[in-house]
Parts: structure tokens; C-alpha cells; sequence
């Protein structure tokens, strides 16, 4: 999968597009092929270096996401918000720093 990365603290010169492994979800967990992604005022001010709160560097930000469901393991309890036809289109907001993972969470 692709991911931007924040290497270090600044502009968007910092961000880099790295390959990474394709995930394997664990127990109640789900893969997201993400077909779109944004980056919040927090995380912004994350990569500036001016979030009190921010992931140390270098991170995979990302919080909010769209994408279809590739892969879903037993026991996954809920998915906070599903739209779209049929059951395999997520939207999806991360409760967690950086709990995005890149082309494919």
C-alpha cells in the first residue's frame, strides 16, 4: 500500500509518498481500501510541529477516511458509520492519533 508520511516538523515538504506492507486486520479490526482521505486542522498543526498533543515524527497522520471493506475478521463489534449501496462502503472517523494507515487501513 501507499501512505504519506510525515518525516519531520514543517511544511508539506516533509510529507513523503513510501510504500508499505498491505495490512492483515486482527481481531476486530476490518482493511479499508480508502478511496479518499483529509487531514484535520490538529493534524496540520501536528506536522507544523505546533500540536501540543502530536505523534512523534516520522508518523502516518490521517483520521478520516472513505473506502469499501475489503477484509473483516470474526468478532468485529460495529463500524461507526456505514453508507453507500449495499454493506461494503465505510466511512469512517479514527478516535486515535494517526490511526490511519495509508491507501489501505
Amino acid at each position: 500500500m501507499r501512505q504519506i508520511v510525515t518525516t519531520r516538523n514543517g511544511g508539506v515538504e516533509v510529507l513523503k509518498v513510501q510504500e508499505a506492507p498491505d495490512p492483515q486486520p486482527r481481531k476486530g479490526e476490518v482493511v479499508v481500501q480508502v478511496k479518499a482521505a483529509g487531514l484535520n486542522f490538529a493534524e496540520i498543526l501536528a506536522r507544523q510541529g505546533l500540536y501540543p498533543d502530536g505523534p512523534k515524527k516520522p508518523c502516518v497522520m490521517g483520521y478520516e477516511v472513505a473506502g469499501v471493506v475489503e477484509a473483516v475478521v470474526k468478532a468485529l463489534i460495529r463500524i461507526c458509520s456505514q453508507t453507500g449501496r449495499g454493506n461494503d462502503t465505510l466511512r469512517w472517523a479514527s478516535g486515535k492519533s494517526c490511526g490511519s494507515r495509508g491507501s489501505d487501513l
